[in-house]
């Protein structure tokens, strides 16, 4: 199996080239540079490049001065240099009439064969037949007093992207962006300007070949030029094979070295690896050699971005940055307007990713089960509403609707693990992609909670059966009652002596019928409140079944003669048993049988003295009651303990 070195070498082998070159991987490979490895006859300049005017110049550029330079009377004064690459040199000139300071470009002394000149003369063609704000105006090309080609332009204040790339401390940044949050929005708007460029280049024909930082000036007022056309292709021209442009940046098809395989895409692809720069730091192709390297852009694997990196703009680079060109961006204003449409919406991008931040939080959240559930709330409603404005303000987030429905899912989970039901059913209503095993698990909670709530229900309304305090003023006025005509029946038969002799069948009667058709009045008056509940319903009964009882029962022992002392004697044995019943629902009331045993054994043991025996018993009886009643309401907490505001 051959090894990726003899891969790319017999590859480059086929395109005529020695594999033994030895070049930066971030240098660009052209074909002089190449030419360099094979026996290569010098041209000369105008059986290269054909007729040119000749430009006048005076000065000396240094390591360039030779004879046949005008001195004086030149237009063009060289002042210095500007800077230089492989094959020329930018200096620095003085055009005189019209007062303003020019770039002059010219080949190196040592570079003089045909190739060379020709990709300079084809440079100066393209950028001057290219006006566009964002490539450098081509004033004039010619030849100079020594026949040497050059090329006029635009002198421009400016500095590599490169350089601000791999510097954020440059001084070119206080123009672009002094906050560091606003520099990847600066990046982007130059990128978007070059692809301006390239847009208008791919529309005359041109494909440039070289897009990298490295080849794109920012001028010290925002300006952004493409330079370097030196490598570009004519579409009108694109027979045979070359290999061009920079490995760590080239397009799979760039490594073929196909012209005809090389279309506005190619550019496109070079856009990608700019922009794959601009959100990793480095080009996206590595290699220990050019070889190495140059088989990595032939295979351009789909890139893998982390976390760190903005999804949408992710997605752009991979898609600029296919192998397949038909599966890139199809233009540089498609690629342009991708970059456009996730700049327009950053303010949502921003809270994607701030909500991005909070999920990851409560995923370790919810992974500790010690963790204070407020804090979830507080997380869960911070994640929701930034994830609902982020698609407020950008519909089409794809990112933002799947972190969203990755929300709802925790805060339906959160839910249930509250055991809201109805809180979780109406998150789950808002999920686009449903799920049956949490619809399942939601049903199967609002089951249990409705089975909670109906047995909570049934034990609310046992409660409100037993609650004393509902028609508690009624049962006072009908106790109040009772104990003001026992007080009175009392006193009546104390002063009549309280003997058994005093009073006849009938008067027994009538003083029951007293009392019965009192607590019937006091019963009447307040039915809706009395028997509101079960207690006040059981209450009630028991107070007009035993009043009521003992009335029946003295009619009848009246109407069989039967002695007052025997009769009143029996009442006190039906009074005892009421309180024992009373007793069955408040225990406490049960103690007022007390009295009413005591008072039979008296009763038995004085029957002279029954009538007197019996109102004291009775008096006694309610005494009880209302003690223990009040005991019972206030352990009920219905008297005597201070109620919430």
């Amino acid at each position: 199996m051959s090894t990726a070195r003899e891969d790319i070498e017999a590859h480059l082998a086929t395109l005529g080239i020695d594999a033994s070159i030895d070049l930066a991987l971030d240098a660009t490979i052209t074909p002089e540079t190449l030419a360099r490895s094979k026996e290569h006859g010098a041209s000369s300049v105008a059986a290269s490049v054909g007729p040119l005017p000749r430009i006048a110049l005076s000065g000396a550029a240094p390591h360039d001065a030779r004879d046949g330079i005008a001195v004086g009377s030149a237009d063009l004064e060289i002042l210095g240099v500007l800077g230089e690459g492989g094959m020329g040199r930018v200096h620095l000139a003085r055009q005189r009439s019209l007062g303003r300071d020019v770039a002059i470009k010219m080949l190196k002394d040592e570079v003089s064969d045909a190739t060379a000149m020709e990709m300079l003369r084809v440079e100066a063609t393209i950028m001057g037949r290219l006006e566009h704000p964002n490539v450098v105006p081509v004033h004039a090309v010619g030849l100079d007093g020594a026949g040497r080609l050059l090329l006029v332009m635009k002198r421009i204040d400016g500095a590599p992207w490169r350089d601000l790339m791999r510097d954020p401390e440059h001084p070119r940044w206080q123009a672009l962006a002094p906050r560091r949050e606003d520099r990847l929005d600066a990046h982007l708007s130059v990128l978007v300007q070059v692809a301006n460029a390239l847009e208008l280049a791919h529309q005359r024909g041109v494909i440039h070949r070289d897009v990298k930082p490295e080849n794109v000036l920012l001028g010290s007022h925002g300006e952004v030029y493409l330079a370097d056309w030196g490598v570009a292709l004519r579409t009108d021209d694109a027979t045979g094979q070359d290999l061009v442009g920079t490995p760590a940046y080239m397009a799979p098809e760039m490594v073929e070295g196909v012209r005809s395989r090389m279309d506005a895409r190619t550019d496109v692809f070079l856009l990608g690896a700019t922009l794959h720069e601009i959100l990793t730091g480095a080009p996206p192709h590595r290699g220990a050699t050019v070889q190495a390297t140059l088989l990595a852009a032939f295979h351009a694997e789909p890139r893998i971005y982390d976390a760190s990196v903005p999804s949408e703009l992710a997605a752009i680079a991979r898609r600029a940055m296919a192998s397949n060109p038909s599966d890139r961006h199809p233009s540089a204003l498609a690629f342009r307007r991708a970059i456009d449409e996730v700049r327009t919406h950053r303010g949502s991008i921003a809270m994607t990713r701030s909500a991005h931040g909070l999920l990851a939080d409560l995923d370790a959240t919810f992974a500790d089960p010690s963790a204070p559930r407020d804090e979830v709330d507080r997380k869960l409603t911070e994640c929701r509403f930034a994830l609902s404005s982020a698609l407020r303000e950008w519909p089409a987030n794809a990112e933002a609707a799947h972190a969203l429905e990755r929300c709802l899912r925790l805060s339906i989970r959160h839910e249930i693990a509250r055991e809201n039901a109805e809180a979780a059913r109406a998150i789950y209503r808002e999920l686009v992609t449903k799920d049956a095993a949490l619809d399942a698990e939601i049903t199967a909670l609002e089951a249990k909670v409705s089975a909670r709530a109906s047995e909570l229900a049934r034990l609310r309304s046992l409660d409100a059966d037993r609650d004393l305090s509902v028609g508690l003023g009624a049962r006072v006025v009908m106790l109040g009652t009772m104990v003001s005509i026992g007080i009175g029946m009392s006193l009546f038969v104390a002063a009549q002596g309280g003997g058994a002799g005093d009073f006849g069948p009938w008067d027994v009667v009538r003083f029951g019928g007293l009392v019965f058709g009192a607590l019937c009045l006091v019963a009447l008056v307040f039915a809706k409140r009395l028997l509101a509940n079960a207690i006040g319903r059981g209450i009630t009964a028991i107070l007009l079944l035993s009043t009521g009882g003992l009335f029946v029962h003295r009619v009848v022992a009246a109407a069989y003669g039967v002695p007052p002392a025997a009769t009143l004697t029996m009442d006190l044995v039906v009074l005892g048993v009421s309180a024992g019943a009373a007793g069955t629902m408040l225990p406490r009331t049960a103690w007022a049988a007390a009295p009413a045993a005591i008072g039979i054994l008296i009763a038995f043991a004085l029957p002279d003295r029954v009538p007197m025996v019996f109102s004291m018993t009775t008096l006694a009886m309610m005494a009880v009651l209302i003690v223990t009643g009040a005991l019972e309401l206030r352990a009920r907490g219905l008297i005597g303990a201070r109620r919430p505001q």
